[in-house]
């Protein structure tokens, strides 16, 4: 598979004043939604002036495309790492996917959640750009789900759905998880990858506990791992 170009418009190397402004913003994009937000209350959350804000970022759309790339980034970043260390088996694959995933979406939950319930408000351009990427995610699954499909490891007789079904309910842990919640991250991931494997009829669902992706330190959420990937990389070769 040839990748689209992923990394190029990642925000990595932004200086710290515009990092300052993305985790303000998601926070306020989160509790208000971009179309009810205004730059002045942007710019309070960022307790910056609104001509420093202008500084950083032309636009609130600008802003927006921002928090929507280094949320989509970072997904690919964890997921990419997940598979870097995974044999080619495709059920140890699916684990690491969905544990990558939904870690992943939990660590990142306020600019995952704006990422994805905010496309709708990218311009043209910015919104196939973003797609494109969820697109490169969502080939990850549908490749690891035929290969299981197709080396019998795998029941389900619709190997496409059940992928999309996966991707969607990773996705969807972003509008629901709470700190507060009974389960930790890695609990959920535990459960989500049994739900995984039996979504796909594999072949064995009693997985063992998942290696947590989390570290005891987060990695940064708007500059993930972004150096080594070109058009050729391919995760799953």
């Amino acid at each position: 598979m040839t990748s689209p170009d992923l990394y190029g418009d990642s925000p990595n190397g932004l200086p710290p004043g515009a990092l300052s402004i993305m985790r303000a913003a998601e926070g306020v994009f989160f509790e208000r939604g971009f179309h009810g937000t205004t730059l002045r209350e942007l710019a309070r959350a960022a307790n910056v002036s609104q001509p420093l804000l202008y500084h950083y970022f032309a636009s609130k759309h600008n802003l927006l495309v921002a928090l929507c790339q280094g949320a989509v980034n970072t997904l690919i970043a964890s997921m990419d790492e997940a598979l870097s260390t995974c044999p080619s088996d495709p059920e140890l694959r699916l684990d690491a996917l969905v544990t990558a995933h939904v870690t992943c979406e939990i660590r990142i939950r306020k600019s995952s959640f704006v990422a994805n319930t905010e496309v709708r408000s990218l311009a043209e351009d910015a919104r196939r750009a973003f797609e494109a990427k969820r697109a490169y995610v969502q080939d990850w699954y549908d490749r690891t789900i035929l290969d299981g499909a197709e080396q019998g490891l795998f029941r389900t007789p619709y190997p496409q759905e059940t992928s999309r079904a996966i991707a969607s309910m990773c996705i969807a842990v972003s509008a629901w998880y709470r700190e507060d919640g009974p389960l930790s991250p890695v609990e959920i991931a535990g459960r989500y990858a049994t739900l995984a494997r039996l979504a796909v009829g594999a072949s064995s669902t009693g997985i063992a506990e998942p290696v947590p992706t989390e570290r005891q330190t987060p990695p940064r959420r708007f500059d993930a791992h972004i150096g080594d990937v070109g058009q050729d990389h391919d995760p799953l070769r």
